[in-house]
């Protein structure tokens, strides 16, 4: 588009900008909304950071019970990760099919003991969302009985190769 003046200049206007572009205004509902913008992730940020933190806890309770190396109900299994210092448990997530490690529901997103060859990634917020549902979902008693039905078993052929004495 080409607007000419009163004085016989003209120029060549872009329809396409926006009228703000290169301004300093802004909309009060730009200002809101990037304000709200702010506000969400902020509340986001602290929400995620409790669901962690819980999730860390309940997973270090797990740890303390249940057997290390033993696939436990829904994919979780407590393993012992070693570094150069020494070692820790975590709870994490298992692929059911080749029992790989798919994340930690307290992983510490740093290496262990600030061994260069022992990296522990951090939580993932889709695992700890799953972790979280499956607990509100029983996960804690069908740990409780694996482990009362594993420790009745190990009884009974105790016994039995007692008895074989």
């Amino acid at each position: 588009m080409v607007v000419i003046t009163l004085n016989g200049s003209y120029n060549k206007i872009n329809r396409w900008r926006s009228l703000n572009a290169g301004g300093n205004i802004m909309s009060n509902d730009v200002i809101n909304a990037v304000k709200r913008l702010e506000r969400a992730g902020s509340e986001s940020s602290r929400t995620t950071e409790k669901l962690f933190e819980a999730a860390s806890k309940i997973a270090e309770k797990i740890e303390k019970v249940a057997p290390v190396g033993v696939i436990l109900p829904r994919g979780y299994k407590v393993v012992e990760v070693r570094s150069n210092v020494g070692s820790e448990d975590f709870l994490a997530v298992v692929d059911t099919w080749d029992l790989s490690v798919v994340g930690y529901i307290d992983g510490i997103g740093r290496y262990l003991h600030g061994d260069f060859n022992c990296w522990i990634p951090a939580q993932e917020r889709d695992i700890i969302l799953q972790f979280a549902k499956d607990i509100a979902d029983g996960l804690l008693d069908d740990i409780a009985e694996f482990i009362e039905d594993r420790n009745k078993e190990e009884d009974i052929f105790a016994d039995i190769l007692i008895s074989k004495q």
